[in-house]
Formats: C-alpha cells, sequence, structure tokens
C-alpha cells in the first residue's frame, strides 16, 4: 500500500493559495485592461509591482534559510510586509505625491525600503546582475560630477535620485513595468498553460515524427522542437529546462557527446526568441517602442532567423556525416505525424488566430486576450491537457506567477536605469563617446554597441537588457543614420545572443547541467555552433533589404538565397563536411566562398559562388568517406 504524502504546514498551504489567488487577480486585472481599458496607472502600477514582488518571494528559496522552514516564511512575511507600506502609501497619496517638491524623512525612508525590497526579489531570481548595474547608474547620477571627461556632468542629489526612482513614470513605474502589467502579463499566462496543459510536448512530438528517425535524428529534433517551443515561451533558459531535458539525453544517447549536446539545445534555446510569429515579450516592447506594428517586426525577423536554424540545422547534420550517431532512439509511439500534427492544432489555432488579428491592426493585447481565451478553450477538448485539477490549477498559477514576477522585478529594475539615463543625458554622452572612438567607421560603431549590449545584457532576463541597451544605444545607432527597426533589432538580437556570452552565459549553465558537461567547454561548443549567428545583426545593419525592410523584390529574394548558400559553407567549413570529409585546404576554401556570399554585393556574391562550385567539386571528387571519428575527438 502507497504512503500518504506528508501533510505540509499550515503556513506552507496558505503561501499556495496566496499565489493562486495573486495569480487569478493579475491575470484578471490585465483582461480587464486588454477589453474594457486601463486602470489608473498611479495605482495599477504599484499594486502589480507588490504583487509581483509577493509572488517571487513565495516562490523563489530566499537561499539565507532552509527552503519550507519556519524561519524561512517568517522572512518572507516580514519581506511582503516592508514591500506593503510603501506601496499602500503611494497608492492612497499619489494625487498629493505628484507636486511634491521634495521628500519628507519618511517618505525618503519608505522609498529606500521599497527599493531594499526590490533588490531582495530580484536577488532571488535571474535579476540579480540587474542590482549591480543599476547601482552603478545610480552612483553615476549622484556622482557623476566626479567622472572623468566626457562623462563629467554636474551630478544629482540622492533626494532627486529617489523621487526619479519612486515617483512618477520615470523610474521603477514606468514604461516598461506598464508593459508588463498589460499584454506580457497575458503573453506569460499564455505560455504557463501551454507548459502546464502539455500542449508543448505536442510540438517536440511532432518533430520527432518529422525528423527523429533521419540521421542525426535527435539533433535535429532539437534544433526544431526547442524553435517551436521557443517561439512562444520566449525564455533560453525555461526553453532548455523544458525541451532540453528530453532532447539532451536523446542526442548523448544517439552518440553525440555530452558537450555537443548541450551546445545544440544551449544555441537551439537561445534563438528561439527571435522566432516568428510570436518572438518573445521582448519584441512585443520593441513594437511600442518604435511604434512599428508587430507583424512587421515578426516579418523582419524572418530572415535573420532562418539563417541561425540553417546554420545550425546544417552543423549537426554534417556532425551527425561526420561522427558515428544512431537514428533508433526515439520512440516508435513519438513518430505518428498525422496524430500528432493534430494535437498542434491546439496552438497552431491559436497562434493563427494572434497573428490574423496582429495583421489586421488590432491593438497587441486584445490580440493576445484572444489567443488566450482560445487556448484556454482549447486544451479542454483533450482528456490530458485539462486543467482540471487542483494540482494542476496550481502548477499553472505558480508557473506563470513565477514568471511574472522575476519578469516585473526585472522591469522595474530597468525602468530605473531608464530614469537615470535620462537624468544625467549619459546616452547623448555615450553616442558622442562612440563617435569619437569610430569615427565614420560603422563597423566599429556597431561592433563597440554589440560589445555593449552583451555586457549589459549578461545574466539579465532579455526583456529587461533590451530596455537598457535600447535606451543606452539606440540613439548612437540612428544618429548615425540606421533606420530605427533596424537599429531596434541590432539591439534586440545581440541582447538574446547575451544569453551564450561567457563567463554568466545563464542558457549554456542550464544546459551543462541537463547534460552533466563542463560548462566551459560547452560554451566553446556553443560559440563555434552559433558562429553564424554573431554576423547576421551586422549583414542586416549593413544592408536592411535583407530583413525585407524595403519589401520583398528581387533584390531580396536574390541577398536571402545568396545568404543562406553562405550560411551553409560556413557550416561545413565548421564541421569538416559537405558530401564527403573536407580538408583543411577546402575548410578554408568553403569559408572563404561562405564569407563572401554573405556580403550583399553581387560581385563578391558570384565571386563566392564560383568558389564555391570548385570547393564542390573537389569535395565530391577526393571521395574521402572515410571511417567515422568518434564524437570526442570530433570536438
Amino acid at each position: 500500500m502507497q504512503a500518504a504524502a506528508p501533510i505540509q504546514p499550515v503556513y506552507l498551504r496558505i503561501q499556495r493559495l496566496v499565489v493562486v489567488l495573486i495569480s487569478a487577480t493579475v491575470l484578471a486585472s490585465a483582461m480587464y485592461a486588454a477589453f474594457v481599458g486601463a486602470f489608473n496607472a498611479y495605482v495599477h502600477r504599484p499594486l502589480f509591482l507588490f504583487a509581483a514582488i509577493t509572488c517571487v518571494v513565495l516562490i523563489y528559496p530566499s537561499r539565507l534559510f532552509r527552503e519550507g522552514s519556519r524561519a524561512e516564511s517568517l522572512f518572507n512575511i516580514f519581506v511582503i510586509v516592508a514591500t506593503a507600506v510603501p506601496t499602500i502609501y503611494l497608492v492612497t497619496q499619489w494625487e498629493d505625491l505628484l507636486f511634491l517638491s521634495y521628500l519628507s524623512p519618511m517618505e525618503r525612508w519608505l522609498s529606500v525600503l521599497l527599493i531594499v525590497c526590490i533588490f531582495e526579489a530580484a536577488r532571488r531570481t535571474t535579476a540579480l546582475p540587474l542590482i549591480f548595474v543599476v547601482s552603478v547608474f545610480v552612483l553615476y547620477a549622484v556622482y557623476g560630477n566626479y567622472a572623468p571627461g566626457i562623462l563629467n556632468h554636474a551630478g544629482i542629489t540622492w533626494e532627486n535620485a529617489l523621487k526619479v526612482t519612486v515617483l512618477g513614470f520615470d523610474g521603477m513605474f514606468g514604461t516598461p513595468l506598464a508593459f508588463a502589467a498589460g499584454f506580457v502579463t497575458i503573453f506569460v499566462f499564455f505560455t504557463a498553460l501551454l507548459t502546464v496543459s502539455g500542449v508543448g510536448n505536442f510540438l517536440l512530438n511532432l518533430t520527432f515524427a518529422l525528423c527523429g528517425k533521419t540521421r542525426g535524428g535527435p539533433g535535429k529534433v532539437a534544433v526544431i522542437g526547442s524553435a517551436l517551443m521557443g517561439m512562444v515561451t520566449g525564455s533560453g533558459i525555461t526553453n532548455v529546462l523544458t525541451t532540453g531535458t528530453i532532447t539532451i539525453p536523446l542526442m548523448r544517447r544517439a552518440g553525440y557527446s555530452p558537450s555537443f549536446a548541450a551546445g545544440v539545445e544551449a544555441v537551439a534555446s537561445t534563438g528561439s526568441q527571435f522566432v516568428p510569429p510570436i518572438l518573445g515579450a521582448a519584441a512585443f516592447l520593441m513594437s511600442e517602442y518604435t511604434n512599428t506594428p508587430f507583424i512587421l517586426i515578426a516579418g523582419y525577423c524572418l530572415v535573420p532567423a532562418f539563417l541561425y536554424y540553417v546554420s545550425l540545422f546544417a552543423q549537426v547534420h554534417f556532425r551527425s556525416c561526420r561522427v558515428p550517431i544512431r537514428s533508433d532512439v526515439v520512440d516508435d509511439d513519438k513518430i505518428g505525424v498525422l496524430g500528432n500534427a493534430v494535437r498542434s492544432l491546439l496552438l497552431f489555432v491559436p497562434v493563427g488566430v494572434l497573428v490574423v488579428m496582429l495583421f489586421m491592426k488590432f491593438g497587441i493585447d486584445y490580440a493576445i486576450a484572444i489567443a488566450f481565451i482560445m487556448m484556454l478553450i482549447g486544451t479542454q477538448v483533450l482528456p490530458e491537457t485539462r486543467i482540471n485539477t487542483s494540482e494542476k490549477v496550481e502548477a499553472f498559477a505558480r508557473d506563470a506567477a513565477g514568471t511574472l514576477g522575476a519578469l516585473a522585478v526585472a522591469l522595474a529594475l530597468a525602468g530605473i536605469v531608464v530614469g537615470m539615463l535620462l537624468l544625467t543625458g549619459l546616452g547623448a554622452r555615450l553616442a558622442t563617446l562612440i563617435s569619437t572612438v569610430a569615427g565614420d567607421s560603422l563597423f566599429l560603431t556597431l561592433l563597440l554597441c554589440a560589445i555593449i549590449a552583451i555586457i549589459v545584457g549578461m545574466g539579465v532576463v532579455t526583456v529587461g537588457a533590451y530596455v537598457i541597451v535600447a535606451s543606452l544605444v539606440g540613439p548612437v545607432l540612428t544618429d548615425f543614420g540606421m533606420p530605427l527597426i533596424v537599429a531596434h533589432l541590432f539591439i534586440f538580437y545581440y541582447a538574446v545572443l547575451s544569453g551564450l556570452s561567457p563567463p554568466v552565459a545563464v542558457v549554456i549553465f542550464a544546459a551543462a547541467g541537463v547534460a552533466k558537461a563542463p560548462a566551459m567547454k560547452v560554451a566553446w561548443v556553443a560559440l563555434r555552433l552559433g558562429f553564424v549567428a554573431w554576423l547576421v545583426p551586422f549583414m542586416f545593419a549593413y544592408y536592411p533589404n535583407l530583413i525585407g525592410l524595403n519589401g520583398i523584390n528581387a533584390l531580396f529574394v536574390l541577398h536571402a538565397t545568396t545568404a543562406v548558400i553562405g550560411v551553409l559553407a560556413f557550416s561545413a567549413a565548421i564541421e569538416g563536411w559537405a558530401l564527403a570529409r573536407a580538408s583543411g585546404v577546402q575548410r578554408l576554401l568553403f569559408a572563404i566562398g561562405g564569407g563572401a556570399l554573405l556580403y550583399p554585393s553581387p560581385t563578391l556574391s558570384a565571386a563566392g559562388a564560383v568558389v564555391l562550385a570548385i570547393v564542390l567539386f573537389l569535395n565530391w571528387q577526393s571521395g574521402r568517406r572515410a571511417a567515422p571519428v568518434s564524437p570526442a575527438a570530433a570536438e
């Protein structure tokens, strides 16, 4: 007879109930705003942030006390009460606070208390690095009069820094948090429903059915499955911890080395954030920031995303040709194409409706709300996807609350950084500094902006990284004459790729943990697998027509085609295989031909095509189909 599960203490059961109630309230308020209209921002945003901090405190362990202990629960209650006090003051006194010329001593302490509580929430989540970023920007705002050269400014008082941070909409309650309280909330609940209901598993099973039994099948499943799942979840880490827990062990069983399996999953999961049609929460923010219809942004991302995954897919395929990889490790019950395709309609139909509504220029929040309702109804069709038990309801609420809480805290901190940028004029100063260093060189300007985006984005959730970097270097790129949407896509791309950047590389560490492989070895493998990804933003920055900015025309088709061929050539050079094993000279020629094809110049493209034709002939004629090497030797 099975032993009964131990009964949890009352205070833990109350915590779980509170999370469910807060989740229901936050979702209801977001849906109301989508269908009826927005709430009073001076009341809604503080209450939303309080709800987010409360969920983070109740879901994420403090790591100061034993998880689930009475001491931790008491500490959690203390943090929640400490957050509630300044929140109540802001909500009840907002009309008077609008016209304050200075803060009273009590208001200063309440402001500091709220900031400390946000820092504590951030410390428990992936927003931890933002604490240091915010601290640097606030210290620069206050002590900028001591900064050298062009970075020097008059400096502000600590009181002004507190006022900007806590009062009004230039700090933590600014535009980023407003987005989180609106359509981002519905989007997060949409992805949580996808995960908890198990609808996402149908997508993964569909990829198993399509290519699970092909050469290198498990690796290809990881690439395609992660792209499909990630376009909805919008999180590299979430993707690794969901699809990766299935695909990485399968890749290892098939014969891929642990580091290669982890690298494939990390790169595939990271790039999924710019896969149309949904992309991720950051893309919705980009639509608002650039005043560009979201459906257009999804279209602009199509070619870069295709190049990204063609490169990764090709490298996985070439690796499976070069080393002994099994194709019989996928269970037969996962390869029914028709059944999995039909079940996948539970996701495809709501996503399709979302795309159509966005194309018809409905509001983002309204379109996502309709898609969420359709998904909620769709999950009731099959018994295995129904959210009809208390355990599933709690898992749904907890999944959404944990993700949304961490996201809201990150965006509140990003809002503080934006406020400090406005106070100090650092964006304009940085533009002058970059112009001084780079001169008239577009390449150096792009390189410096990419480095800033990667550094700021290390370990920071993509949405927060995008908000900060867009405020920091966006004006630099537009001042150089780059179209606004292209500049933001460039920033967005590198904000996403920062998840693969050592030494933080949060996605790498997550994949390495699943594969039980050395993190730094995985990082180097991922750098090689994603090599083309680092080039793509420079390609569309130099030639915006590559993303269709000037419409779909003959030049767009030509350059997109040559770019795809160039990416395949580069992948062959990296893996050392095309039609057969490639020698060192052939790999060099593949890289030269591929590089020429990637550059949008008819002359260079023609030269690259000639080089590629020659090296393909040499590779075929050499016929070096030598015995496959071991996966470890292929590293």
